[in-house]
């Protein structure tokens, strides 16, 4: 370790059993959709051929 660079600090992280039948999950579930759709649903919806998007409340129909 170079002279002046900080030491890394150890952190003990505990251990903690989950139950058999946990789930955990955490930020934006990926999701892909494959659908053959004429150009009229994807205005209805404001969605691009052939792209990606973050669902939002207006996507909650679909």
């Amino acid at each position: 370790m170079a002279e002046g660079e900080p030491k890394a600090k150890k952190i003990k992280l505990e251990e903690k059993k989950l139950s058999q039948n946990a789930l955990f999950g955490m930020g934006n579930p990926l999701l892909d959709i494959i659908a053959v759709v004429d150009k009229d649903f994807l205005d209805k919806y404001g969605l691009k051929p052939n792209d990606q998007i973050l669902a939002e409340e207006k996507h909650k129909a679909l």
